[in-house]
């Protein structure tokens, strides 16, 4: 073996080894803030400059146990959000659903963002399985006070915010969602924000338009990719697969990378984020 191929299988060995260690125990610990300033036609006036807090797929587990999640919270309500929104995947296919201690300190844990602001989620494929996984966060939620919009819509000072049932093992359901809005507001204020788990599965995109915020996640943003380009995406989550669109009926979306890691348990130029959205009233006309 010549000199040269000494050399290079040695920066080889460097920087698989670097790349390993950087994306299983580096990169998945770097959350990062995402800052989105949102301009809403119809926004009610109690939500001018208001600020929605918007995390997904914890993927709690082995791997995102409740101790990191701590740190997590911390950062988020570091942010002082009046709104707290969760776009499902709570657990994922190894979380230890038996294990009570576990799931005592994961209760802990999201107990904590309800007592802060008004918490909602919505569910993820992961959550929604199998009955078991679908119970155990069912009960999950209830007992941390965070509630669970299943096809379902609550009025918020004026503001309309939906939670869809997730597309691959649920059915969603936009039209039952907003008959359920309208019923609670007499005097029906415009704006949505709609919280679902797959961005690309909006069962009827022409029911949106300028008045709706889209809040979605499960794509992980690729979660390994190739300095960016992801190696791999998900259906349901390959369209809108990160960041803020316009859709084209007017309706924005905010697909996020989400908190945890699934099957591999490692995250490569596709860091984890919290996202804190400011919510404004978008003068007539445009955005």
């Amino acid at each position: 073996m010549s000199l040269f191929q000494i050399v290079f299988y040695i920066i080889l060995i460097i920087f698989t080894g670097s790349a390993l260690i950087y994306g299983f125990l580096i990169e998945p610990r770097q959350v990062r803030i995402r800052y989105y300033s949102i301009s809403l036609q119809g926004l009610p006036p109690a939500w001018q400059g208001r600020k929605i807090a918007f995390i997904s797929d914890l993927h709690a587990g082995i791997f995102y146990p409740p101790a990191r999640l701590a740190s997590v919270f911390d950062k988020l309500l570091g942010l002082e959000p009046d709104l707290i929104c969760i776009g499902g995947d709570f657990i994922e296919e190894r979380t230890r659903l038996k294990d009570i201690e576990f799931r005592r300190r994961l209760v802990t844990q999201l107990s904590r963002l309800r007592a802060a602001a008004d918490t909602y989620a919505v569910l993820g494929n992961h959550d929604a399985e199998t009955e078991e996984n679908l119970n155990y966060v069912r009960a999950l939620l209830a007992d941390s006070g965070i509630t669970l919009l299943s096809n379902e819509a609550v009025m918020l000072d004026g503001l309309c915010l939906i939670g869809l049932q997730e597309s691959y093992h649920q059915r969603p359901d936009l039209a039952a969602a907003t008959i359920r809005c309208s019923m609670q507001n007499a005097v029906q204020s415009s704006a949505r924000v709609i919280l679902m788990h797959q961005p690309d599965d909006l069962p009827t995109p022409e029911a949106t338009g300028n008045t709706d915020l889209i809040l979605s996640g499960h794509a992980h943003r690729g979660q390994i990719t190739l300095f960016g380009l992801p190696l791999y995406t998900v259906k349901g989550g390959r369209k809108r697969l990160y960041g803020h669109y316009i859709l084209p009926g007017g309706a924005q979306q905010i697909t996020t990378s989400g908190l945890g890691t699934v099957h591999i348990y490692a995250r490569f130029f596709a860091p984890p984020e919290i996202v804190l959205i400011e919510v404004k009233a978008a003068c007539k006309g445009g955005l």
